[in-house]
């Protein structure tokens, strides 16, 4: 009967396995046609979005699926107003530019982002060369500023010869902080 169960506890878990691993794989896919489909870099796409919002300050870049093709969004701050710069990473083409009033946003909010970006001393452009130069080259999939534990810090992901690298860089030093690596198959 504890054979029984055991054998049963062991299917159920293989196959709860499976169901997890498929969405997982599914990703990993994804990722690995999603930068290879990419033809500018994200620098290129930031350029394009801070020349169509009259500049500003880059919050965030992140290279996605979307309508069925790689795309970058970008998101600036500019005049007291958060933009969202979608942009066709193979063609540098626009797609869509999304406008938020700050105004409306709490003053909390303001305040925050107004510090993260005061506090950061390092580029989104050096943030990523100093991922490239670390992981050996590769393609860089997103890049978010942010406060974490009382520090202002880049967030870089990125996949370079199978593996994907989550890399954390002070942005006050440009030292890195952390850094993650994964196998993708």
């Amino acid at each position: 009967m504890k054979k029984i169960r055991i054998a049963i506890t062991l299917i159920c878990v293989t196959g709860l396995s499976l169901v997890f691993a498929i969405p997982v794989l599914a990703q990993t896919t994804q990722n690995g046609s999603l930068v290879q489909a990419v033809k500018i870099p994200p620098e290129r796409a930031e350029g394009i979005a801070l020349a169509r919002v009259g500049n500003g300050i880059v919050m965030d870049i992140e290279l996605e699926r979307k309508y069925g093709q790689a795309v970058y969004e970008v998101e600036i701050i500019h005049n007291g107003r958060k933009y969202e710069v979608k942009i066709d990473a193979t063609t540098s083409e626009i797609i869509k530019l999304e406008d938020d009033n700050l105004e409306r946003s709490s003053a909390r909010f303001q305040t925050q982002n107004a510090s993260l970006i005061q506090e950061a001393k390092i580029t989104f452009a050096r943030a990523e060369e100093i991922t490239l130069e670390r992981v050996g080259g590769g393609a860089v999939t997103k890049i978010e500023l942010k406060r974490k534990r009382q520090r202002i810090i880049y967030e870089v992901e990125t996949i370079h010869n199978g593996r994907e690298y989550e890399i954390k860089i002070d942005a006050a030093t440009g030292k890195i902080i952390k850094l993650k690596s994964e196998l993708k198959r």
